[in-house]
Order: C-alpha cells, then structure tokens, then sequence
C-alpha cells in the first residue's frame, strides 16, 4: 500500500506485509521515463502477533515499511517490493506536480468496518464508483474505523484486500478509529501503516500533519485520554499557525459535533479541546466520522453557528463506507443532513478559491450533497466616488465621499490626491478649491488599499 507523505512532491511511503519468516525485504523503485535506472533500498520491519480469529490460536504478521524522499514532482514512478528472485509485481504511482496553485481532488471516506465478504464488497463497490466518476483523485482520505474489531487479523486482512483495488498506485491517510483501536489494533495501526511521522512526540503514529497543493492536512487521533487529548490540542495550534498554506484541512474519528441520534449533547474530547483551536486559527474543513450519519454543519465560531454567511469552521461528517448505520437527528447545528442506510463517499476538490464538496453513493446517479466554501484572496474590487463631477466655486467646499467594494476579507482605506495644489482634499473627502484658482477641470482621485 501507498501512504500519503509530509511533502507529496517529492516523498512517497509504501507498506506491506509477509511471513514472519521472511528475513529482509526490500523496496526497489525508479522513473518510469528511466526504467534502466532503479534504486534498492532496504524496508524497516516489524512483527506483530495478533489473534487471527474471534476463535482461534494467536498468529504473526510481519510489517514492512519504506519511506521515499528526493523524489521529483509531477512524475511518475515504478516500484515493487521483496528480495532478489522474490519480488512482487510492478506497481506505479504519481508525485504531486510542482505548481502549488493548482486543484488537488481526494475522496473522503470513513467507518468501513470492514468485517467478512460483506464489507469488503460494499467497500470495493463504493471506491470502484469513486475512482470511476473522479478518475483525478490523487489520495484517499479514511476518518477511521477501518475494520469493526481491531483485534482480530482477520479483519485486517479484509480491509487490505477491500482497499487494493487502489492503495498500491493511490496514496492513502488515515486516523485511527475506536474499532480500530481494540487490543493490538492499536498495533497494527502503528506498525502497518507508513504515515508521516511528524507528529507530536507522545502520539508520532497516530497524529501527524503532511502538505499538498495550496493545503495543509492535519490529521489527529481521538483514542487518547484527557492528558494527551489535550496536548495534542497544542500541538495542532503550532502545527496550524506555522504552515503558510491558503486551506487548512483537519481529520480525526469522533465528531465535534454530533449527527447520531441521541449523542446532541454528548461532549467530545475532540469538542472540548480540538474545537476551540480549529474555530480560532479559522481551519476551513474538518473531516469526522464515528456517527456513521452524513452530514455538514454551518460554519461554526464559538461553538456557535453562523447562519448569515459569514465565515467559520466546517464540520463534515463523511458517514459511513461499510454496512452499519446509526439513526440520525438534524441538530441545529447540522446545515445538511442525510439520514439513509446506504454506504456513501465524499469527494472534494480543492482549487485557490473554493472547496468543493460531493457526496454520492452506488444507490443513485443524484448527488447527496453539493456544497462548497469559498475564500476569496483579499482583494479591493472597486471604487467609486460620489458625485463623480461638480462645479465649486472658489473659496468654496464640496464633500466627496467614496465607496469601496473589497473581497477575501479585505479591510480597505482610501487616500485621497488632487491633481493641482489649489484644489485640496482632505482625508475625509472634503475637497476645498482656493480663492485664486484659476477656472478649469481640476481631478480629485480616490485610491483604496487594503490590510488582509
């Protein structure tokens, strides 16, 4: 499998998995424009013993992970994995091309479950109709839940068959669930995925942060306790104020704000601790799961929702990719909602000015949700001055006065110029023209700019 990577131009990270038997494996990758041209590097490995079955003898796993970097943008690369005379297959995958400002499009999925042929299908049927109408998709994006008892091989196993119909070419990130979690799932998770590992000291395989395009993706875990919750808080503050990117993108399992019937007044600690910070530095889209319910909030500040259009934090929870679905309640919170049993994926695209939002599932060719959110860049769009003429006399005053229409937040000022000393404008718009001024067209300008 593929993993997203702290700079996607120009890293890569690949995992898979053997026989505990297996000694050494290795990852042997090169340009597809140079195939005579490969590099060998050796994998880090780790075993990992995990009960196969709800019923059965325990069993080994081995892990086998490698991380790329000094990879050139927008190319694409082969790659397979073993040792000599042992090696898989070729597979390929694409580095994010070099220009920031262009559109970056993922899909958005989260709680498979993935449990027994059932899941696994659903889960294929489901990714297949994703790739298929939005063939750009450059990563997959899993809020957690990956399989419905972490503690069990099995259900792994089914999950990394669910998911290979795209995990060896399409780069994947994920946040650990609390059906991942049980027992050694919590493991598995740390030691079978390859994610960046950037994140905070106390929770390096779990919360991490990578870049891609104009946006900053954080992803945190929700399986932690009071302490660590929230110092991952703090954590995601510095993450969040040192990144320039325009977008700023969070991912974590348990919801901030509920959709599941019944849990409206249930808190979080994601709510807690997470919130407060996401709403104050202003992130633009966090994606939750956990409710298995889809659904988006109005733009939240404060805890509060803001229904007059200003701008503020989204909440979008992506409900669920699998079989199990909870009842639902549109809280006021919830700006959309969409209470139906049918498993369902989110693609969202992410251009300069706008995010956009889809959401589909297999059941119908309608779309689920279409929204967007748009941030425009600060900017002064026009400006007007009333009235455009006048005749003053001399030793007489006239008032201007000038309208400015600004965009992307932008806090403007005018400055005001004349272009003869004897007709002069104050910088409140007053235009007196002297006693002595000779009779003539005189050109007072109004000039806007702006603090962002």
């Amino acid at each position: 499998q593929t993993f997203v990577a702290e700079d996607m131009r120009t890293m890569m990270n690949v995992g898979w998995q053997t026989a505990p038997r297996v000694q050494q494996s290795s990852i042997q990758y090169k340009k597809e424009s140079e195939p005579e041209k490969s590099i060998t590097e050796d994998a880090l490995s780790e075993v990992q013993v995990i009960q196969n079955a709800k019923i059965g003898p325990l069993g080994e796993i081995k892990f086998h992970k490698a991380f790329i970097a000094g990879l050139e943008p927008g190319t694409k690369y082969l790659y397979r994995v073993g040792s000599e005379g042992h090696w898989s297959t070729w597979y390929d995958f694409m580095t994010a091309g070099p220009a920031e400002d262009k559109p970056i499009s993922f899909v958005f999925v989260t709680d498979s479950h993935t449990k027994g042929d059932n899941g696994l299908e659903a889960y294929q049927q489901l990714l297949t109709d994703a790739l298929t109408r939005y063939p750009n998709t450059q990563f997959i994006m899993h809020g957690g839940d990956m399989v419905d008892d972490g503690q069990f091989l099995e259900e792994w196993t089914q999950f990394w068959k669910a998911s290979s119909i795209y995990a060896s070419s399409i780069p994947s990130g994920y946040a650990m669930g609390n059906h991942d979690v049980k027992s050694e799932g919590k493991e598995v998770f740390a030691k079978g995925l390859e994610l960046p590992k950037n994140g905070p000291d106390f929770m390096n395989e779990y919360a991490y942060s990578f870049d891609t395009g104009e946006v900053h993706f954080t992803v945190l875990n929700t399986e932690a306790d009071d302490v660590n919750t929230a110092k991952q808080a703090e954590w995601l503050r510095e993450d969040i104020q040192k990144s320039n990117k325009k977008w700023k993108i969070v991912m974590f399992h348990k919801p901030t704000y509920h959709t599941e019937a019944g849990r409206g007044d249930h808190s979080e600690l994601s709510q807690i601790y997470f919130a407060p910070v996401l709403e104050e530095l202003g992130v633009d889209l966090v994606l939750v799961g956990h409710d298995h319910v889809y659904a988006h909030t109005y733009p939240m500040k404060q805890g509060k929702p803001l229904n007059n259009g200003e701008r503020g934090t989204v909440y979008l929870n992506g409900g669920a990719a699998g079989w199990k679905f909870y009842d639902g309640t549109k809280y006021d919170y919830l700006d959309f909602i969409y209470d139906v049993d049918v498993p369902l994926y989110t693609a969202i695209q992410v251009s300069h000015d706008r995010i956009s939002i889809q959401a589909r599932t297999t059941e119908s060719e309608d779309l689920i949700d279409d929204y967007s959110i748009e941030k425009l860049d600060a900017a002064v769009t026009s400006v007007s001055v009333s009235p455009t003429t006048a005749s003053v006399a001399q030793g007489s005053t006239q008032q201007l006065t000038a309208t400015v229409t600004a965009a992307g937040g932008a806090n403007p000022t005018v400055t005001w110029t004349s272009s003869n000393s004897k007709v002069a404008v104050a910088a409140n718009g007053l235009v007196t023209v002297v006693a002595d001024a000779a009779p003539g067209d005189y050109t007072v300008t109004a000039t806007s700019t702006f603090d962002s």
